[in-house]
């Protein structure tokens, strides 16, 4: 399976999991609202990263690292579901429900570290370059100045053994 693909997976299995654990007509919220909170801007900053990633490099270190958090947020997207489906006590739904979403909030710092992480990478492989071109260019001007100083000196010589003096 292409990293991509996988990817995309994770996309899906976040919604899947949302769609289980969302409270059903005259149910309580449970903490719910945080939830949906915390994997809608966890799926803002994936695609983001993702889009740096497209600028930059790609990243499967990153994507392997996240899914272990992946499989914990399935799991308590799950857990949720599973009570409710169970009628478990409020207090057990909203236990979980916190857990879900601290778990979710993690994974969106852990994308929103590696795309400053990415981005980082990305200002020193430009800056390298750049600092190479601004080597270069203060060489090629020096080279410039040498040459005109010496095109000078070769002049006055000139001037002087023909008996005028500048």
């Amino acid at each position: 399976m292409e990293l991509y693909d996988m990817v995309d997976g994770y996309y899906q299995d976040i919604e899947d999991g949302l769609t289980q654990a969302e409270p059903r007509e005259n149910e309580s919220d449970c903490g719910f609202e945080e939830v949906r909170q915390a994997a809608d801007s966890l799926l803002s900053e994936m695609r983001a990263f993702r889009s740096e990633e497209d600028i930059d490099d790609l990243s499967p270190e990153a994507w392997a690292e996240y899914k272990s958090m992946h499989n914990a947020i399935q799991d308590s997207l799950y857990r949720i579901g599973s009570n409710r489906r169970t009628k478990q006590s409020e207090g057990m739904i909203r236990g979980e429900s916190a857990h879900a979403a601290a778990s979710l909030r993690n994974a969106g710092r852990f994308f929103r570290r590696e795309r400053a992480r990415l981005a980082k990478q990305a200002d020193v492989q430009q800056s390298f370059p750049e600092k190479q071109r601004q080597e270069r260019q203060k060489w090629q001007l020096r080279k410039a100045v040498k040459r005109r100083i010496v095109r000078r000196a070769k002049i006055n010589r000139r001037g002087i053994d023909k008996g005028r003096v500048r």
